[in-house]
């Protein structure tokens, strides 16, 4: 019987021992898997944070090239106003189109085109 329990020990004494390292190679494997974790997400938000960059660069191109175009423009209509300010005040609008007055004059001048 002695022979039984000597043979009973050394069965359960490796098992434990391998159980034990089993458990620290699993702790290993998860303090690595970790740290992967952690350098993939580093690089999925470094990835945003560049895609980010890269979208404000842009807006702030267009918000630049759009003021510069509201500029011209507001100008232009600035420039338009100093220009007829003089006109309107000495000469009267006289337009150039018969359609502009069409309705404001006889019949007889387009034929019968109201009829």
């Amino acid at each position: 019987m002695a022979t039984t329990a000597c043979t009973k020990d050394k069965r359960r004494y490796p098992v434990k021992e391998e159980l034990t390292n089993l458990r620290v190679e699993a702790w290993h494997l998860e303090t690595k898997l970790m740290g992967l974790q952690r350098l993939h997400l580093g690089s999925v938000w470094k990835q945003v944070a560049h895609h980010e960059a890269h979208a404000r660069h842009n807006a702030l191109q267009e918000n630049a090239a759009l003021k510069q175009e509201l500029d011209v423009a507001s100008q232009w209509i600035h420039d338009m106003q100093s220009t007829a300010a003089p006109l309107t005040a000495t000469t009267p609008f006289v337009p150039t189109s018969p359609s502009l007055y069409c309705c404001e004059h006889s019949n007889q001048t387009h034929g019968d085109q109201h009829a």
